[in-house]
């Protein structure tokens, strides 16, 4: 339902476009000779670009934090499966060593994945791979496999896309191996 100041704005709105088409219609018969009409077309124009931005700031539910009427997709996502009660991934070594996921709204080419054992240093890294072999569309089923020198306990997940020589960090997450 439009609240009222919306409707108000689109019916001046409208009034202000056919005053334009009025002064169009005389700039064209006096073929541009009478400076008033020209001035009057002008004019009415500048209201008419004036109420659109007003109509278009009315229709912004939220304004207040941000000034775009819209939220710009995250590119990267990922979401991975065998989560547990902390939203830890979890990984069982006996049933493999291989996490699944997916990534939505695929912007990168290639990424990598690092994990870190704050309590003991230890650290390894791999690429993340897409199943069917290739990135080929904006979502894709993803694995990676954990090294067999990463022993059981809490490791910190980093996810990269990289792009040549630089690395961007898209996902932070906890991986729990037991």
């Amino acid at each position: 339902m439009m609240n009222q100041n919306k409707i108000i704005v689109f019916f001046v709105l409208l009034f202000f476009s056919i005053v334009f088409l009025f002064f169009s219609f005389l700039v064209w018969i006096t073929r541009g000779k009478k400076d008033r009409f020209i001035f009057r077309k002008i004019k009415t124009g500048m209201y008419i670009l004036t109420l659109t931005g007003l109509l278009s700031v009315l229709g912004c539910d939220s304004c207040t934090s941000r000034p775009l009427c819209y939220v710009a997709v995250q590119a990267n996502v990922f979401e991975f499966q065998n989560f547990d009660e902390e939203y830890r991934i979890k990984v069982m070594p006996n049933e493999g060593r291989a996490v699944h996921g997916k990534v939505f709204n695929r912007y990168s080419e290639k990424f990598a994945f690092e994990i870190i054992n704050e309590e003991n240093g230890t650290s390894a890294e791999g690429p993340i791979l897409p199943i069917d072999g290739s990135y080929d569309s904006a979502e894709e089923d993803i694995v990676f496999e954990l090294p067999d020198n990463a022993g059981a306990g809490m490791y910190r997940l980093s996810v990269f896309a990289v792009e040549e020589t630089r690395k961007y960090l898209v996902y932070s997450g906890s991986i729990n191996i037991e």
